[in-house]
């Protein structure tokens, strides 16, 4: 399921070219992963499983700029899995204008060994995954 949420621009999250710094979109687009994780009720299954989820790559591409008073919009959804990773598709928008687009891969560790948990292990709670064949 694809997540949306708002945020406005404040003035501490602009560079002195008065445009939102580069690195604030990475905050952005981590705060849309969590809103996916609360809306999608995966947050109470990673405690109860013991499971935590770190990035391990980002591809992104920058379009265009925001700046202060901007209301951006964070769209995030799952594009593509692998047998160890899951990979979220994210862009960033004001308007109608694509500001940033990004591919995130994170991979799933268990908190007691830190083995990595495959992500067919997580199909029966997280019902994204089950959209994709390879499973």
């Amino acid at each position: 399921m694809k997540t949306v949420m708002q945020k406005r621009i404040m003035n501490f999250q602009l560079d002195s070219f008065n445009m939102v710094h580069h690195a604030r979109y990475l905050e952005f687009m981590e705060e849309g992963r969590w809103q996916y994780c609360y809306e999608n009720n995966l947050m109470d299954e990673y405690q109860s499983r013991g499971i935590y989820h770190v990035v391990v790559n980002i591809n992104i591409n920058y379009r265009s700029s925001a700046t202060i008073g901007d209301l951006i919009t964070i769209s995030t959804e799952l594009s593509r899995i692998t047998e160890k990773s899951v990979i979220f598709k994210q862009t960033v928008f004001r308007d109608e204008t694509i500001l940033v687009i990004a591919d995130i891969t994170n991979v799933f560790l268990n908190k007691t060994n830190h083995a990595v948990i495959a992500a067919k292990e997580m199909a029966s709670f997280w019902d994204d995954l089950k959209l994709f064949q390879n499973l």
